[in-house]
């Protein structure tokens, strides 16, 4: 058979078969199908960290991975004569480098090749797209200590389109970046991501491929507002040089950490449309395995359902970790400023668990305010003893920056005022009569010294005019001060 007749059959398979008229489309359906759980939130994926679906899109999302071994595989049954499949396999050093190899096709079913006479169709032709990758993610935040996360991650992909002995190739390069913050309010994070795609080499001489770049970037909130209800919101924007700018809204309700509810829409693509999907995270010693599914729009191919299975091994962040839930419950409490009940909590993590070393830092945080309102709090009973001097010591014990600081400072100087004043008025002359006791009484009471007042009347002697005034001017004065 002539190669002109042999290259028609292939373009005639390419455009009826397949019903992707150019390379670029039948990749595009790649990227949308790779990832089970993350194409029901619309791949929503640039500023996502700790999955290993990076290793399909931005590759930095590995350098916090949750496991210190993770595994991925899923399969898309898309209509009948075609289908994709994906896999990857992940190792965290942790505090060094994430390394992953990744695999995923999009399978068509094999046509026949050769024509001949009487009904033989002669050998069948396999077909297909095929990108297999291999990632690096490096934890930059860990190496210098830092307060946030700082992940970089670089994957290089061998891209592959063959039909027959026509094979169409090139190597593509992805980088990432993705910066997080963690606890901003309470159990929550908060993070930003960026990654360039499609930087390509062809490497057949005829029938190169190369993929347009692009350029991501995107946003991700998520909380953990409760051990039964958390919730995350994505957003990304993507652009392909020489195409029209893409967008994707996603979002994923979880449920006791076990039952995740997602969904998404995508903004710009040929396949656009709603994503819907769910999954279950089940946790067991040393490792988590999740069942994902999503339900995705790819135009005139319509729907097609996504089904993963991932598993992360070495995983200390899984549910068996009792500190996980102290460390929330311990967080909810410092919100709610119950100060004293969020040490209590945060104090019964033990050595070896993943929260323990951030509930060390929060501890010692607590224990500050915890200290410095016990101080306070013992001065203003000293003050109601009327005794000053003690709670002028008690209000000197809490420190500079406190949430207490400014009042226990105003309440020393009150306190220093009012034993002045209380000196002076014991040092008035002891041969004062009754009356001028009453009266000096009268004159510190209307300046708002009443303290010293008190102290006056109680000098006036019983069976003088002026005693019962005195004492009725003394419980009158208390009731004040206890109103103050």
């Amino acid at each position: 058979m002539s190669m002109n007749l042999k290259h028609l059959i292939l373009y005639a398979a390419l455009a009826g078969t397949v019903m992707f008229p150019a390379t670029m489309d039948s990749f595009d359906v790649l990227n949308i199908g790779a990832g089970g759980a993350s194409a029901a939130f619309a791949q929503t994926v640039a500023g996502e960290s700790g999955t290993i679906e990076g290793v399909f899109n931005n590759p930095a999302t590995l350098g916090s991975l949750g496991g210190a071994t993770a595994v991925l595989g899923s399969y898309n049954p898309y209509i009948e004569g075609m289908s994709l499949w994906s896999g990857a396999a992940a190792i965290r050093l942790p505090g060094l480098i994430t390394l992953a190899v990744s695999g995923y096709g999009l399978m068509f079913d094999p046509i026949p090749g050769d024509i001949k006479f009487s009904g033989d169709t002669g050998r069948l032709m396999q077909s297909g797209d095929y990108v297999f990758g291999a990632s690096a993610a490096f934890p930059l935040g860990s190496y210098g200590n830092l307060p946030f996360t700082l992940d970089l991650g670089i994957t290089a992909r061998y891209v592959m389109e063959m039909l027959d002995d026509v094979t169409i190739s090139g190597v593509m390069a992805d980088a990432g970046i993705i910066l997080a913050f963690t606890n901003l309010a309470g159990n929550d994070m908060f993070s930003v991501g960026a990654y360039g795609r499609n930087l390509g080499i062809p490497l057949s001489q005829a029938n190169e491929i190369t993929l347009p770049m692009a350029v991501c970037a995107g946003v991700m909130y998520g909380a953990q507002v409760s051990p039964v209800f958390g919730y995350k919101a994505l957003f990304d924007g993507t652009y392909y040089f020489n195409d029209t700018p893409k967008f994707n809204i996603g979002t994923e309700i979880g449920l006791f950490r076990t039952v995740m509810i997602r969904m998404g829409y995508m903004i710009g693509y040929d396949a656009r449309g709603f994503t819907i999907g769910g999954g279950l995270n089940l946790g067991f010693s040393g490792m988590k395995v999740s069942f994902d599914y999503s339900l995705v729009p790819l135009g005139d191919l319509g729907m097609h359902h996504a089904l993963q299975l991932t598993g992360m091994f070495g995983d200390v962040q899984v549910k068996i970790d009792p500190g996980k839930d102290l460390y929330e419950q311990g967080m909810a409490h410092e919100n709610t400023k119950r100060y004293e009940e969020a040490l209590a909590t945060l104090a019964k993590i033990t050595d070896g668990s993943a929260y323990y070393e951030r509930a060390r830092k929060s501890i010692e945080k607590l224990a500050v305010i915890v200290a410095a309102r016990r101080a306070y709090g013992e001065g203003v009973g000293y003050a109601r003893e009327g005794r000053l001097t003690d709670a002028v010591a008690a209000w000197s014990r809490v420190p500079q920056g406190s949430d207490v600081y400014e009042k226990a400072q105003k309440s020393i100087a009150k306190a220093k005022a009012r034993i002045a004043e209380e000196a002076a008025a014991q040092a008035a002359p002891a041969d004062m009569s009754d009356d001028d006791l009453y009266r000096n009484g009268i004159a510190l009471a209307r300046e708002k010294k009443l303290n010293e007042a008190i102290e006056m009347w109680s000098r006036v002697r019983e069976g003088s005019e002026v005693y019962e005034k005195a004492q009725k001017a003394i419980e009158r004065a208390k009731r004040m001060l206890a109103e103050e």
